[in-house]
Formats: C-alpha cells, sequence, structure tokens
C-alpha cells in the first residue's frame, strides 16, 4: 500500500501550511540577515568554518567545548581571534544577533572609534537589548542629536569637582561595608563576596544617581530591590537559552508589573526633588555635590516657562526614568566587578599587596579607621595613589567587564597593519577589549598580573601602547564615569584591603576537581555573563584580619572615620 504524504484532514492541512509558511518567513529574514556576511566571503575576508544554515554557530560551539560551560563570551572570541592575528574576522551568529564584525587589535579598534561616523553610532538593535533594563530609549542606545542632548545634559555628573564632592557620601558607604567585613571576620564563615559589594555599589548609586539613601547594607529597600530584580529577569527570560520563557504569561506579567513599579518609584523621586527644588532652589542649588537626578531638574527649571510649573511634566518623567534605569545599570555591577577582582589579583600576588600597603601607610598613616575621614575632607588624597590605580588599570586588563559595540558604515573601511581592508557596512562592530587586551602581539607577557607596565617610562618594553587599554572605550562614545569608578574603587581599597585580608574558596567547592582553565587564562573566578562580567559563582570567599603592622612614615593627619 502507498503512503500518502497528503494530509487527511483540514486541521492537519493547516498545521502542514503553518509549517511551511514558519519556513518561509524565518528563510527569507535569515536569507537577507546573511547577505552581508555573503558579500564578505566573497571577498575572502577572514572567518571561521560557514555553514549556510547554521552560519558560525557551529564553529562557535565548536571553540566552546573547551571553555568552562558559563564563562563569558569574551573568552569566545578572544579563543576564535587566535585563528586570526591579523586583528579582525567576521561572525555569524544569526538569529541570535545580526553579522558582526570583531577587532582585536588596538590599532584597529581605534579607527572605529574614532571614525566621525561610526565613533558616535549605536546599532539599533542595541534598543531592543536594553529595552527590559529601560523600559526605552535611553543615553546608552541613541544617536545623533537626542543623545548629544542627554550626553551634555548629564555630563556635568562626571565632572571633577562634582566626584570629588561626592566622596564624602562614598565614604560613608564604605564604613557600613567595613562593619559588614568586620562582622564575617567574627563569624568565620565562608560566604559569597559579590552580594556584598553589589550591596555597597547600590547604596552610592542610590545618594549619587537618585539622591536617596537606600541603605540595601542593612536592609532592603523597594526601590533598589525593583531595579536589581529588572536585572536579573532581563538576564535569565531574555536569554536566548530560555526562549520559552519570554513568552510565558506568568513571567511577562511579573516583567510588567517590575518595571511599573520601578518606574513609579523613580518618578516619585523626581516630583520630591522638584518641589523640595521649588520651595528652597537657592539652597538646592548651592550644595557643592549634585545628584545626576537633581542635575536634571536645574536643566528642567532653566527651560522657557518652566520656572513656574507645579509639577514635572509627563515627556521629562519618561526620558529622566528610562536614563535613571539605564545609569543604574550601568553603573552597578561593573563597579562592583572590578572591585572583586581586585581583591582577587591582590590574593595572588602577595608582593603587589605588600607594595600597595606601603602605597596606603605613606599616604594615610597608620591608623586604618582613620582613611574614611581623611578622603572625606581632602578627597584629592585618591589622586596621591599610583600604585593603587596601577593595580585597578591591570585588573581591568585582564578582567574587563563588557565590549565596545559600533555600527559599521560604508564609510569605514577597517584596515590592518598589513594593508587589508575589512568592510563595517552592514555590521555591527564589536570591539573585544578582553581579546584587544589579551593580544600577545600587543602586551608583552600578556597573561602576567603585572601592575608595573602602568608606571614605566615610555621606551620600557611594558609601556602600555597606545589606546591599547580599553575598559572605558576611546572617542565621542567613552564612558562618561570613568573618573568617578576609579575614584570608587580607590575608595573601597584604601579603607580595607590593610585591614583585611580575603582570600577565595573555589578550591573547597571544587574539592578536587580539575577544571581546564587554559581558555581562561588560568583564572578560576573567571568571568561570566550576567550584564557585565562578574566572577563566577559569585565569589566564594573567607575573611580574616591581615595582621599587618604599619610602616612609619608621615602622612596627612584627620580625624577618625
Amino acid at each position: 500500500m502507498a503512503l500518502s504524504i497528503i494530509p487527511s484532514s483540514p486541521a492537519a492541512s493547516a498545521s502542514l501550511a503553518l509549517a511551511l509558511l514558519l519556513v518561509c518567513y524565518y528563510g527569507q529574514k535569515m536569507w537577507v540577515a546573511r547577505a552581508p556576511i555573503r558579500r564578505v566571503r566573497k571577498l575572502g575576508k577572514p572567518m571561521p568554518p560557514w555553514n549556510p544554515i547554521f552560519g558560525h554557530l557551529l564553529a562557535a560551539g565548536k571553540a566552546a567545548g573547551s571553555l568552562p560551560p558559563d564563562s563569558h563570551s569574551c573568552y569566545l572570541l578572544r579563543k576564535l581571534s587566535l585563528d586570526f592575528p591579523d586583528g579582525a574576522f567576521y561572525l555569524d551568529v544569526w538569529p541570535m544577533q545580526g553579522p558582526i564584525i570583531v577587532l582585536t587589535e588596538p590599532g584597529m579598534s581605534n579607527q572605529a572609534t574614532s571614525h566621525p561616523t561610526v565613533g558616535s553610532m549605536k546599532p539599533a538593535s542595541l534598543q531592543d537589548w536594553f529595552y527590559p533594563i529601560t523600559g526605552g530609549p535611553s543615553q546608552s542606545d541613541l544617536n545623533g542629536k537626542p543623545w548629544k542632548y542627554l550626553h551634555d545634559l548629564f555630563s556635568p555628573a562626571f565632572s571633577n569637582t562634582n566626584i570629588n564632592a561626592m566622596v564624602p557620601v562614598i565614604a560613608d558607604r564604605i564604613i557600613t561595608f567595613r562593619e559588614i567585613l568586620r562582622e564575617k571576620v567574627k563569624a568565620g564563615e565562608r560566604f559569597l563576596l559579590e552580594p556584598l559589594v553589589l550591596d555597597l555599589i547600590t547604596d552610592v548609586i542610590g545618594e549619587t544617581l537618585f539622591n536617596m539613601r537606600l541603605d540595601v547594607q542593612r536592609q532592603p529597600h523597594y526601590l533598589a530591590e525593583a531595579m536589581r530584580e529588572q536585572l536579573r529577569m532581563k538576564f535569565s527570560q531574555y536569554n536566548p537559552s530560555n526562549f520559552i520563557a519570554f513568552f510565558n504569561p506568568r513571567a511577562m506579567w511579573r516583567r510588567w508589573n517590575n518595571s511599573r513599579i520601578l518606574d513609579d518609584g523613580i518618578k516619585a523621586q523626581l516630583q520630591k526633588r522638584f518641589r523640595e527644588y521649588k520651595a528652597q532652589k537657592a539652597t538646592e542649588e548651592a550644595k557643592p555635590f549634585k545628584a545626576v537626578i537633581d542635575i536634571a531638574l536645574e536643566d528642567y527649571l532653566r527651560q522657557p516657562g518652566k520656572t513656574s510649573a507645579s509639577t514635572l511634566d509627563s515627556e521629562f518623567l519618561t526620558m529622566i526614568t528610562r536614563n535613571m534605569r539605564a545609569f543604574f545599570f550601568v553603573g552597578y555591577d561593573s563597579t562592583a566587578s572590578t572591585i572583586i577582582f581586585c581583591y582577587y589579583t591582590l590574593s595572588q600576588h602577595p608582593e603587589v599587596l605588600a607594595r600597595m600597603r606601603a602605597e596606603l601607610d605613606a599616604v594615610f598613616g597608620p591608623d586604618f579607621e582613620s582613611v574614611t575621614g581623611q578622603i572625606s575632607e581632602s578627597p584629592q588624597l585618591l589622586n596621591s595613589l599610583p600604585y593603587t590605580q596601577a593595580v585597578i588599570k591591570e585588573t581591568m586588563r585582564l578582567f574587563p567587564v563588557a565590549n565596545g559595540l559600533r555600527l559599521g558604515s560604508s564609510e569605514l573601511e577597517v584596515v590592518d597593519e598589513k594593508g587589508n581592508r575589512y568592510p563595517t557596512d552592514g555590521f555591527a562592530v564589536v570591539i573585544s577589549h578582553y581579546a584587544n587586551q589579551m593580544n600577545p602581539k600587543v602586551w608583552p607577557r600578556v597573561e602576567e598580573f603585572l601592575p608595573e607596565r602602568w608606571l614605566v617610562e615610555p621606551g620600557h618594553e611594558l609601556y602600555p601602547p597606545p589606546r591599547a587599554w580599553r575598559p572605558f572605550e576611546h572617542g565621542a562614545r567613552s564612558c562618561p564615569g570613568q573618573q568617578q569608578v576609579f575614584t570608587e574603587i580607590k575608595a573601597v581599597l584604601a579603607c580595607t584591603v590593610r585591614e583585611f585580608d580575603i582570600q577565595n574558596c573555589y578550591a573547597e567547592l571544587d574539592k578536587g576537581k580539575k577544571l581546564d582553565l587554559s581558555g581562561v587564562a588560568g583564572q578560576r573566578p573567571y568571568m561570566i555573563d550576567a550584564g557585565a562580567a562578574h566572577p563566577t559563582g559569585k565569589y566564594p570567599c573567607r575573611i580574616s584580619l591581615s595582621g599587618y603592622v604599619p610602616t612609619t612614615g608621615s602622612a596627612v593627619k584627620s580625624k577618625s572615620g
């Protein structure tokens, strides 16, 4: 008997028709999305082995097989880049994202970030990526005049004057953090360091962003919980590997409801600060430190017709709320992760820790307790720590927590040292910070932790090449908060590294199991993707009092913190 392939019922016919329709729809989308890849393949441009159905997903999966399964994508990009030592390659990972060109060499990366068009443009797809975090367009993903307006609006928040004025706020929150570390010493138990540092940075953000005392280091706060829950949902339910959860009705309601709570809380704080400004305008404007939210309100009140307004208009509320959500994200876990990685690198290099402690002795004197008071009264003392800054920069070189991203253009072909040209039109330009900063052609002794490379003179073999260090990127879209990040990290380290020894406990958890860490430069707390890069396992550790005896020497004297 012959078997019929024609459906025998209307329901089966409809299902077959729908399946064919979906195949045609996604086939057409795949054909269009991969047009730039087909174009550069014909030109013989470098890329991994390509499959007409799966693109480079098979090659990427093979390369990822030798990496820890939860490791950050930056390790995969670096591993792939080793086959393309000239500094660029193309990648097709559709449908996860559109075609990209990956830059792994500083000179080529600079061509993109310094280009008059590409250097200031972000791909439109970035708005979709940011939407669960921000609720709409923000400074992080806009282009052209809207981006320029927001950039100029918020820039005063990141001036040296304003950052110095915020140091007493930072120091006050560090006092609580230090008290919690002392409690952990007394408990003598293993704990996760990451949540404690994230709480510290959240408290700092509450003041510097919203002009609010959240105090989440000691108790929950609904606004902080809503912001962090939004990030948790973004990096679980919005994850391509968890595709089903995106359409789960309960999950959809949770995303909507949490976003509403977050928006309502920020808008309420905006209205509260607006009323306070209206009631005490001269007093508010005279304050030396201005939170980001207050800088936006001052600009609003300077606009024609707004001085007499009794409430904020809805357009302004929506715009600022989206940007406050974006600022929370970009300043939250990136700073916290870098602090944790600094504790790690110091614990692995006792000679570096000893030299850093000696520098702190020379600047602050022997009284650990007094440091918070000293930096509150004289924030410029944090600029007298060149070795501490070198430790931070070298840690950021080995553990960069993000990548750069720009929109390619027909106006830019990136050129390598051999004169080979790489079109960017139709591609997102990914500047891999990790691959750039771990490029053995650029950095001598590339996998070694050497803070000295940031202190040597030009001409020394370790002297960093121009613009090869990229954690904050370069060009028009570089991170405006670089100085604030350094200030926060230096303040935390200055107030804690002499008093405490923090040792990771990964060996306890591994229980003798051998892991292949060759693809992550041998680092057990390798980076994982959770927004900014985080240390895997939230950095399990134990803490003890260091017993460190300060060296004698002169220092600025001040009251105790």
